[in-house]
Formats: C-alpha cells, sequence, structure tokens
C-alpha cells in the first residue's frame, strides 16, 4: 500500500470515528464535534500543503456546483427558520376546502403537494418537520386516519429528483455534464408524476386492502 492510500485511509478512519462516537465528544474533548464539520475536517487534512494525500491543483472541484449547493440548502434553512416555509404551506392547505370530498381526492391532493414539494425545499428534514405535522393534523381535521395520509407522504420524502440541488447524488450526477437542468427538470417532473400515480393506486388498492386508507370514495362523516 502507498503512502498516499496509507494517509487516505487514516483521514476516512478518523471521520468515521468522530462520526461514530459524537455522543461522547463533550466528556472527552469538552467540546462537540458535529458530522459536517468532521467531514470538513477530513477534507483539510486531504488538501493540506505538503502532508496531505493530493494538492489543490490535481483535485477537480466544481466549485459552481458546490456554491450552486450551498446556496439552495442555505435559501431552504432560511425559510425554516424565518417560518415563511410553515405559512406558504399552511396558506396553501389553509385554502383548500377538503371537507365533504371523497378520500381519494383529498388523498390526491396531498400526496401531489408532497412529491412536488421538493423543488422548493432541498431540505428532507425541513419538509418532514413542517409538513408531515401539518398533514396529521388536516387528517384529523377531516375525519381520517392520520397514517392514511401521513405514511403515503413519508413515502414521498426520498423522490428529490426533480432539480440537480435537489439532493447531493444528483449534484454529482450533473457534475458529469451528460445532461442540462432543463432535462434534468424535465423527466425529474415526469418520474414524480409517474411517484404520484403509483402511491395513489397503492392507495386504492394495496394500502386500502392492508387497512390503512378507506375506499377512495368514502366520505368523512
Amino acid at each position: 500500500m502507498r503512502r498516499e492510500e496509507k494517509k487516505a485511509l487514516a483521514i476516512f478512519g478518523l471521520v468515521l470515528f468522530l462520526w461514530m462516537t459524537d455522543a461522547l465528544h463533550l466528556g472527552w474533548f469538552g467540546v462537540e464535534i458535529s458530522a459536517p464539520f468532521a467531514a470538513l475536517l477530513g477534507a483539510v487534512l486531504v488538501l493540506f500543503p505538503r502532508y496531505g494525500v493530493m494538492q489543490w491543483a490535481e483535485a477537480e472541484i466544481p466549485w459552481h456546483l458546490l456554491i450552486f449547493s450551498a446556496g439552495a440548502y442555505a435559501g431552504g434553512l432560511a425559510l425554516d427558520d424565518t417560518g415563511a416555509a410553515e405559512w406558504g404551506v399552511r396558506m396553501l392547505f389553509g385554502g383548500m376546502d377538503l371537507k365533504g370530498v371523497p378520500f381519494g381526492v383529498s388523498y390526491t391532493v396531498i400526496i401531489a403537494v408532497m412529491m412536488y414539494s421538493h423543488l422548493l425545499t432541498t431540505s428532507k428534514t425541513v419538509r418532514t418537520l413542517i409538513l408531515l405535522p401539518i398533514i396529521i393534523t388536516m387528517a384529523k381535521a377531516l375525519g381520517w386516519p392520520p397514517i392514511a395520509f401521513a405514511l403515503p407522504a413519508a413515502l414521498c420524502i426520498d423522490w428529490v429528483v426533480g432539480l440537480p440541488i435537489s439532493g447531493k447524488p444528483n449534484v454529482i450526477l450533473f457534475s458529469t455534464n451528460q445532461y442540462s437542468v432543463a432535462d434534468n427538470f424535465k423527466y425529474g417532473v415526469l418520474t414524480c408524476t409517474l411517484g404520484v400515480i403509483l402511491l395513489v393506486v397503492s392507495g386504492a388498492t394495496w394500502f386500502h386492502w392492508l387497512g390503512l386508507t378507506p375506499s377512495f370514495w368514502a366520505v368523512a362523516p
């Protein structure tokens, strides 16, 4: 094993160790080392002058994508911190009068909103913390079991294929320059639409047979 490979393995082991022992950092070091900081420390060690694994000139880093992603994540966090995202979601759902309509209509609307929400905020955590509690509250207000809406909505969290910034793997794939942002958006929206159809069909059949969802034609009392 070459010297550079040994260094890289040692740095990887250090970062992995810090990730696995985060609950013990306060007792050991007096400070808590977060997962992002541990990853940043590993990157610094890899590119450290003279002692690192590689030099800056050898690193082909797509800075434009990193800056783009950082801005998107910052925007998503800002929407959460300021309460703008929650306000927008409440305005959206609050303007929908779903009382008295068949379960299938309410189900389809909620699944569609949840599926396409990743186009507005890239953070899965933000979407989960803001949308799911509102969906559960709405289900209770409409007279439906919360799991009938919340479980299928939760299955939409990982459908982040609409834009290059919607997920970290998207950024890596987009950096190959094999397709444009427009291509990503077009086929991403198509994929999400197929996902909505799949979940709606599952809600009307498989989920219903399992007792998770009522009949799509049922109306809440």
